[in-house]
């Protein structure tokens, strides 16, 4: 290694390298990588932001006004606990304003896990909030146009239930919201109307005897249906007796009143793996459902994956088909969503690790509404980060948004920001 014949100088110079480094990610910053324009008009290539001392990206929405609005949390000024964080970007990717927000008004956590656009033009956003205690509430706010909050409620479900955390939001039909999430050991719906104002709210337990685990309970994914019911997922564990069906997915699909319609259940195969979890469902655009699931592995020479598979149903939740995503290459999986495109096909973005695991970059994929993969892209391979995807949306031109964390090594967490053409380009 050359630094070794350098050994007194480096040793002299390294404390002055690091507060160079440091100060460059606590400062909110911007780099960005192949920037140019697209079919669409707007900004393409790979973007990254620093906000405080530490960021993370969860959920990112294109703005009908054009941009893009970005929700996560970033460590607060204390370096306690977090504050929830949106970024409006412009067209150009470049930021409009970073607005970050702590309800407790103590030492606290709050974190935004979703973010949607309202029909008002403003944004709502779900996520967990915790104030000097060890009890995560769920977190609904609303700000307008320019990030100025509005309003902010938190829902506990009981003094029992210490980790209540919203996943997911849509506004639904009627001008309200709806969101889903974990309770302890529960699946939990919450319905609102437009000021925030709880309508409706259940808990889902378990399924034939089989309850909802903590960890399985996260990643809920919800939405509304056509029929103005409800479809939302999450994953159940073995507390039967039995681990025959451990663990799996399960899908529920209810009506406007919570009235469960069906459930259905899901498993990649016959290995057990205490992370199999569900990830995602959704409508398509034929009247039936997309799921997708993700389960534990190692690899053969020790190397800690996860394989995701996507799963096509039916209106009634039966499977018409199954492929895997990603089963010859090395992942850390981290991918929470699934678009569909117009010509009825399917993308998501996850995160790919080189062949050692030490660095993850961003793998983009279509597949056709049969499931037949059309093909793969890769971005941030050169930067040799640790970039994880947590969120990919449609835009209006076709080409596709996605966000997610950046762990650089320096133990300072950043975002980052893609945007792409209708090609993954």
């Amino acid at each position: 290694m050359k630094l070794r014949s350098f050994k007194n100088q480096w040793v002299l110079c390294f404390p002055f390298l690091l507060l160079i480094a440091f100060s460059i990610f606590t400062s909110c910053s911007e780099s960005e990588d192949n920037p140019g324009p697209n079919n669409g008009g707007s900004a393409s290539g790979l973007k990254f932001f620093s906000v405080g001392n530490a960021s993370d990206a969860h959920g990112v929405y294109p703005v009908s006004s054009g941009g893009y609005i970005i929700a996560g949390k970033t460590l607060d000024e204390q370096r306690i606990g977090n504050d929830g964080l949106l970024i409006k970007l412009k067209p150009s990717l470049e930021q409009e304003w970073t607005k970050t927000y702590n309800f407790v008004g103590s030492v606290g956590n709050q974190e935004f896990q979703d973010v949607v656009e309202t029909n008002d033009g403003g944004f709502a956003m779900a996520g967990s909030y915790k104030e000097n205690t060890n009890y995560y509430n769920f977190l609904l706010a609303k700000v307008d146009k320019d990030g100025n909050e509005l309003w902010n409620w938190n829902y506990w479900s009981s003094t029992n239930d210490f980790d209540d955390q919203a996943y997911s939001l849509e506004e639904t039909s009627s001008g309200g919201f709806v969101l889903s999430g974990n309770c302890q050991s529960c699946i939990q719906v919450v319905v609102t109307g437009s000021d925030g104002q709880i309508s409706g709210i259940k808990q889902y337990k378990e399924v034939d005897n089989f309850k909802f685990g903590v960890t399985g309970g996260h990643y809920s994914h919800i939405s509304q249906t056509q029929d103005g019911g409800y479809l939302f997922h999450g994953s159940i564990s073995g507390s039967s007796g039995t681990n025959a069906e451990d663990p799996v997915t399960v899908v529920y699909k209810i009506d406007g009143g919570g009235v469960e319609q069906w459930n259905r259940r899901y498993k990649q195969d016959d290995k057990i793996s205490a992370t199999n979890i569900g990830l995602f469902v959704e409508s398509t655009s034929d009247g039936g459902y997309i799921i997708l699931q993700q389960r534990g592995d190692v690899t053969s020479n020790g190397i800690n994956t996860a394989l995701l598979l996507l799963i096509k149903t039916n209106s009634n939740g039966d499977e018409e088909w199954r492929v895997p995503v990603n089963e010859d290459e090395i992942s850390p999986g981290l991918s929470f969503e699934v678009v569909q495109t117009m010509d009825g096909g399917f993308v998501l973005a996850y995160a790919e690790s080189d062949q050692s695991g030490g660095f993850s970059y961003i793998s983009i994929k279509k597949f056709d509404s049969s499931g037949q993969e059309l093909w793969k892209r890769i971005h941030g391979k050169d930067r040799f980060n640790r970039l994880a995807p947590t969120d990919i949306k449609l835009c209006p031109d076709g080409g596709f948004i996605v966000t997610g964390s950046d762990n650089n090594g320096l133990a300072v967490r950043g975002i980052f920001v893609l945007k792409t053409n209708s090609e993954g380009n």
